[in-house]
């Protein structure tokens, strides 16, 4: 519908009349232009006061609880209940309908000034948070003859029949809210579509392209989190280094055993942590000794492993094909000849490997 300036900006309750071309606000004498189009829906009548109940677009907080009164002698001649746009009027104006209107409220069947007309004061604004979130739902539901029925549905397949509920959505997802409302006269109802908005929670998981080896050691670290509002990331490598890139890279410099921990954050202070281990290794050193490097075959020699580092496996290899994979051991060379006697370690930090010459005459 087409507003005023008396409307728009100084109506606040009470049966609306258009108030002529100026009017006076305090020592002001103030000029009452169109100011635009309304969307509103015409939803009851009240022949005690002579006037129609508009449902307004505005908002609860505007208005008698998001509802206007206006005097019957304001309106175009043709009256609908229902989805459509009105335009009020004065005797100096033809009525015609709003074509600027191009959004409405729902409220589809028109009611007398005893039936209650519907109203959800909490929340005012749309709601959002992290699953579980719990909502405090309030009914300012306006009138005449007292209201002596709710029915709630929250859109998540509950619902209620208690005025003010309290309700915990535990899936994420967007949801309408629905209230009716009823005493002897009948009932109403309106929908709020897209309310509640309930986001999934954060949970921090780790992966890593190593998880040991030896220093320096690389790791490209990945958060493999999920959660559909995750909005920061906060990294701990263990060493005193921290990051906050999403996949972040980092270099160990020391020999140590480190916990790496991830803690991801959402919407209203929502925090989940995951951790893993990293253990970076010094490089193992193969150092080996005999008693004797040459002599007459048959040659036998005993082979000291005097290694250092973290080693998980140490073999010999003789050179004359046998092995061994004792960490000091013994070994009789038959026929003569020149032999390359090898030690190999093996460690978390890597590889190392000694050679020894041995000659049998």
């Amino acid at each position: 519908m087409a507003i005023y300036t008396d409307f728009c900006y100084y109506y606040s309750s009470g049966v609306y009349s258009y108030a002529g071309p100026t009017f006076s606000f305090g020592n002001q004498t103030i000029t009452n232009y169109v100011q635009g189009g309304h969307a509103v829906e015409l939803i009851g009548w009240d022949d005690t006061h002579q006037c129609f109940i508009v449902k307004n677009s505005w908002g609860a907080s505007w208005g008698e609880n998001g509802f206007f009164r206006i005097a019957y002698t304001e309106l175009a001649s043709v009256v609908q209940f229902g989805n459509v746009a009105i335009s009020y009027t004065s005797t100096s104006m033809t009525p015609t309908p709003n074509p600027l209107a191009d959004y409405y409220i729902t409220t589809p069947n028109a009611y007398n000034s005893n039936v209650p007309m519907v109203n959800i004061s909490d929340p005012m604004v749309d709601v959002s948070g992290n699953a579980p979130l719990t909502v405090t739902f309030k009914d300012t539901s306006p009138s005449t003859t007292p209201v002596i029925s709710w029915f709630w549905t929250f859109g998540d397949g509950a619902t209620s029949t208690v005025q003010n509920p309290t309700h915990t959505y535990i899936t994420p997802g967007v949801y309408n809210v629905s209230l009716e409302t009823g005493n002897d006269a009948g009932v109403n109802a309106v929908t709020y579509p897209d309310i509640v908005t309930v986001f999934q929670s954060p949970a921090s998981n780790i992966t890593a392209t190593i998880l040991s080896g030896r220093i320096p050691l690389p790791v490209h670290f990945t958060s493999t989190s999920t959660g559909t509002t995750i909005i920061s990331y906060h990294w701990n490598f263990g060493d005193g280094k921290t990051s906050a890139v999403q996949n972040p890279l980092h270099i160990y410099k020391k020999v140590g055993m480190y916990p790496v921990t991830l803690t991801t954050y959402g919407l209203e202070g929502a925090a989940n942590t995951s951790q893993i281990i990293v253990a970076a290794y010094p490089a193992p050193i193969a150092k080996a000794t005999v008693n004797r490097r040459s002599g007459k075959a048959p040659l036998l020699v005993h082979f000291s492993n005097n290694s250092t580092g973290p080693i998980s496996s140490h073999p010999w290899n003789f050179g004359d094909g046998q092995t061994s994979s004792a960490r000091n051991t013994s070994h009789s060379y038959i026929i003569p000849g020149m032999y390359t006697a090898t030690l190999t370690v093996t460690g978390p930090g890597g590889t190392s490997t000694k050679e020894i010459t041995i000659v049998a005459r």
